[in-house]
């Protein structure tokens, strides 16, 4: 089983690349994985920004699962 990857920056643009990559893994049947790159190390005044950015790919993938997808 393969896996797809999609990068999101959580705007408008990666809600739209998020769907057509979960539309690709459910065809392929493969996995998909979310992810968000921050620069490193994270400047001390960006360390809430990881943590939201955390939340927000749980979220993502949440809702992603409850869609029946990896």
């Amino acid at each position: 089983m393969g896996i797809v990857v999609c990068a999101t920056g959580f705007s408008q643009e990666s809600s739209l690349a998020r769907a057509v990559a979960a539309g690709l893994a459910r065809r392929r049947d493969q996995a998909l994985r979310l992810v968000h790159v921050l620069t490193s190390p994270v400047p001390e005044e960006l360390t809430n920004a990881e943590a939201s950015a955390s939340v927000a790919l749980a979220r993502e993938a949440n809702e992603l699962a409850r869609r029946g997808l990896e």
